[in-house]
């Protein structure tokens, strides 16, 4: 991630902390205004594929209103949905109440 966080820091972009998911936060966005005609969903695609080691993250946007997109490397990844009925998983039973 000392990589991106150099690179970025090039272009003037502001870090409020030194997290690896602040950087994964501002290299989407950094893609987005590169390519203000891209799908949410590219621009994530694009922004992980420049990613080293495990992860699971779930994106959402201001640009992308009622979008949400969700990747995982190497880490599981759960997303929970609130429902009024019963979810069936492959691994773990889920129950509402």
């Amino acid at each position: 991630m000392q990589y991106f966080i150099f690179i970025m820091e090039m272009n003037v972009t502001r870090f409020e902390s030194d997290t690896d998911t602040e950087v994964m936060v501002q290299l989407v966005r950094h893609i987005s205004d590169q390519h203000p005609e891209e799908p949410f969903r590219s621009v994530v695609e694009k922004a992980i594929q420049q990613l080293e080691g495990a992860f699971a993250c779930a994106f959402k946007s201001n640009r992308f209103p009622g979008e949400i997109v969700a990747t995982r490397r190497g880490s599981p990844l759960i997303v929970g949905i609130k429902t009024p009925h019963g979810l069936d998983s492959d691994y773990i039973p889920v129950q509402y109440r």
